[in-house]
C-alpha cells in the first residue's frame, strides 16, 4: 500500500526526488527529516522505501506529512536495491537522491548538488563527500576541488548517501544490503556508467553520515561486506578493477598481519572476515553466473 501526503502549496512536479529505504531505524529517519526541514532549496520530494517489522516508521513520517512533500511505501520484502528501485519507479524528480536513513543534510545540500548540475550540464551524476557537524572530511580525505571519476579513482571518490544522480537507471537486485552479496550495489550503480557518462565529484556537496571502518564494524559485517566487493568485481571485471581488487586483498592482507603481530585478537578476525568474504564473493558471484 502507498500512503502519499503534499505540502500543499507545492502543486508544480518536484525537482528532485530522495529515496530514503528503512528498516526499524525510526529515530535515525527522524533526524534525516528534521535536516530536510532546513533546506535551502525547498522544491524535492521524500520517497521512504519502509522494510520495517513494526509500525514506528510510518508513526514516524505521519508527523512531517504537513512539512514536507512525502510519499510513504511499505514494503515487507526485504533489500536495499529492491526498495530503491521501487523508490525509483514512484519518484517525479529530474534528480534522484539516496540518502541512508541514518544521515543527515547540511542545510545547503540538495541547492549544492543542483547548482554542481548547472555548472556541469552535460553531468549525469554528482558525488560529494562525507563530513562531520563542522565540515570535516569522514571516512577518507576528500578532495578539495572537483574532479571527474574515471574507472580508476571512483572508489575512492564516491559514497551512494552523496550520489545525485539525472539517470533513471536501476540498482542491481542481487547486491546490496538484504541479500547474499551484502554490499556494493551503489559501486556497480556508478561503475556502469562512467564510460557512457559523465561523473563528477564536488567537495561543496556535503553530508553527514557517521563512519565505519573495518575495524569498527562487526565481523559478520565485514564478511558480508566483503562478499558484496567481490561479487561487485567479478561482475565488472577488467583491468581497473582487477587493480583495485588486487590493492583491496593486499589492504586487508596487511592490516590482517599487523593485527597479529599486535595480537589484538578481534581485529585479526574482522579483517580475516573481510579478507574471505571478498575472496568468497568472487568466486560465488561468478558460479550464480555459470
Amino acid at each position: 500500500m502507498v500512503d502519499s501526503w503534499e505540502v500543499s502549496q507545492l502543486n508544480c512536479a518536484p525537482d528532485v526526488s530522495l529515496v530514503v529505504a528503512t528498516f526499524n531505524r525510526s529515530r535515525e529517519l527522524e533526524s534525516l527529516l528534521e535536516s530536510l526541514l532546513l533546506q535551502t532549496f525547498k522544491n524535492f520530494e521524500v520517497i521512504i522505501i519502509d522494510q520495517s517489522e513494526d509500525d514506528l516508521t510510518k508513526t514516524v513520517v505521519e508527523v512531517y506529512k504537513g512539512q514536507l512533500r512525502l510519499l510513504y511505501h511499505h514494503n515487507p520484502e526485504r533489500g536495499l536495491s529492491k526498495a530503491r528501485n521501487i523508490g525509483i519507479s514512484l519518484s517525479q524528480g529530474r534528480i534522484l537522491a539516496f540518502p541512508d536513513d541514518d544521515c543527515v543534510y547540511y542545510p545547503d545540500t540538495i541547492e549544492k548538488a543542483i547548482e554542481a548540475f548547472n555548472r556541469n550540464p552535460r553531468a549525469a551524476i554528482i558525488l560529494g563527500r562525507i563530513c562531520d557537524c563542522r565540515g570535516n572530511n569522514l571516512i577518507r580525505p576528500w578532495p578539495r576541488k572537483e574532479v571527474r571519476l574515471t574507472q580508476y579513482n571512483f572508489y575512492w571518490l564516491y559514497s551512494s548517501v552523496t550520489i545525485f544522480s539525472s539517470l533513471r537507471s536501476l540498482f542491481d537486485e542481487s547486491l546490496g544490503l538484504g541479500t547474499k552479496f551484502g554490499s556494493n550495489e551503489d559501486a556497480d550503480y556508478i561503475y556502469r556508467h562512467l564510460r557512457s557518462y559523465l561523473c563528477l565529484y564536488t567537495p561543496s556537496v556535503r553530508i553527514f553520515h557517521s563512519p565505519l571502518s573495518t575495524k569498527e564494524m562487526p565481523e559478520t559485517k565485514a564478511f558480508l561486506y566483503g562478499l558484496g566487493f567481490g561479487a561487485f568485481c567479478c561482475k565488472n571485471w577488467d583491468l581497473p578493477i582487477a587493480l583495485l581488487y588486487c590493492t583491496s586483498l593486499l589492504y586487508h592482507s596487511l592490516n590482517l598481519l599487523k593485527a597479529g603481530v599486535r595480537l589484538n585478537v578481534e581485529e585479526a578476525r574482522k579483517f580475516k572476515a573481510a579478507l574471505w568474504g571478498r575472496l568468497l564473493g568472487l568466486f560465488q558471484y561468478a558460479s550464480t553466473k555459470k
